[in-house]
């Protein structure tokens, strides 16, 4: 596996170089972020550990150029910054994960392995459609009736899940299972991500909702063609 390291903090970045590279992994480090991005650009990356403070370029800067070129690697962000906003901006940037400073590097490990078990790839011609939504997972884009809206990896395979799975109600376990692969990642990440994709549902104009089933988790919802619920 190749792991690009975006990390600007020299002594940290030669440590989790080492970690990652004993731990079998082939490694690419850069210091900056415009020398991140295009590192990155070239698609050859497994997966991304990016810094989200970074000198030229911030790691959420980053992470958006890279899902508008329809670079799907995962992407794990370091941050120094835990504030509740902080995570969410990272995270609709299109970030697949992050790890607040200090941590641990066999933590780090843990949540590289997991993203890469996610349980879906994103494969050329593809497609998850229900009642009047199709998704594209070559694209990440979500069409509806009065618009195509793309979609971060995380919220992809969310909402892929969903939509093979209409009005399933699927447990907070499951859903943090499936989409996160086992990852020991804080619970109220699955919240976020369901209102980043309720906001994006209305944006597409869709009738389908994402329902809160009261003790238990989440569905999707909708009216379909005939009008029935």
């Amino acid at each position: 596996m190749h792991v690009l390291l975006v990390e600007d903090d020299r002594s940290l970045s030669i440590a989790l170089t080492y970690k990652l590279k004993k731990a079998g992994m082939e490694v690419t480090a850069c210091p900056e972020g415009q020398e991140g991005l295009e590192e990155a650009l070239s698609g050859r990356y497994d997966l991304i550990v990016l810094d989200r403070m970074l000198p030229g370029l911030d790691g959420a800067s980053i992470v958006r150029k890279l899902r508008a070129k329809k670079i799907a690697s995962p992407v794990l962000m370091l941050t120094a910054m835990d504030g509740i906003q902080d995570r969410v901006e990272g995270l609709n940037a299109g970030a697949d994960d992050y790890l607040v400073k200090p941590f641990a590097a066999d933590e780090l490990l843990a949540r590289i392995n997991a993203l890469m078990r996610r349980p879906e790839k994103w494969l050329p011609g593809r497609t998850a459609q229900a009642f009047d939504l199709v998704l594209d997972m070559e694209a990440m884009v979500l069409a509806g009736p009065s618009d195509q809206i793309p979609l971060s990896g995380r919220e992809g395979r969310l909402m892929e899940l969903f939509l093979n799975n209409a009005a399933r109600v699927f447990t907070r376990n499951m859903l943090m299972d499936r989409v996160w692969g086992g990852a020991a990642v804080e619970d109220g990440n699955l919240d976020i991500y369901v209102h980043f994709l309720r906001k994006k549902l209305r944006s597409a104009g869709s009738s389908a909702r994402i329902e809160t089933v009261r003790g238990v988790g989440y569905r999707l919802a909708g009216r379909r063609e005939d009008g029935s619920a």
